[in-house]
């Protein structure tokens, strides 16, 4: 757990390191107690961070938990992974099944990598500029039209239907 390693000069008393001033030692015990008291729970099962947190600078994405350790912002939903199923492996991410960024529920989160973070966000159609539904996906395919005329019938540009031709997006769909 990056968030937990100490070098050997750093005290040994893990309540010299608080959870941004707030009084909570930062063991995994402290980030647990820190996660219970921050979140509600939804009746859709998500226990939703009621900490702090930022909304991203896109407008289309939903707002993260964070808490900071040290000087440093750590993601909550990343900390919940780490503490209720252990270490996040180097090169994967913590996603959400419910779409809901400040799901803390480690029943609601799993690991997967970029590709497939990108794929989500592709077939769950949560992104503005998404704007073709699987089965349009596979009529482009099928269709004998040109790429122009596609273009027209879907509201697209034409390098959109040139691109799910050629399989460089929506390579997910069958």
């Amino acid at each position: 757990m990056r968030w937990y390693t100490r070098g050997a000069d750093e005290a040994d008393d893990p309540a010299a390191y608080h959870i941004c001033g707030k009084g909570i030692p930062v063991t995994p015990e402290g980030i647990k107690e820190r996660l219970q008291r921050k979140h509600r729970i939804l009746e859709n099962g998500c226990h939703e961070w009621t900490g702090y947190g930022l909304k991203s600078r896109r407008t289309d994405a939903a707002p993260r938990g964070l808490i900071v350790i040290n000087g440093k912002r750590h993601r909550v939903h990343r900390l919940a992974w780490e503490i209720y199923r252990g270490p996040i492996p180097n090169g994967l991410w913590v996603l959400h099944k419910c779409d809901n960024g400040l799901c803390i529920n480690p029943d609601h989160l799993y690991l997967g990598n970029h590709a497939q973070n990108m794929e989500d966000v592709v077939r769950r159609r949560r992104s503005p500029k998404i704007k073709l539904t699987e089965d349009q996906v596979r009529m482009i395919r099928a269709s004998s039209l040109s790429s122009r005329a596609l273009a027209k019938e879907f509201g697209v540009k034409k390098s959109s239907i040139l691109c799910v031709r050629n399989g460089k997006t929506h390579r997910f769909v069958i």
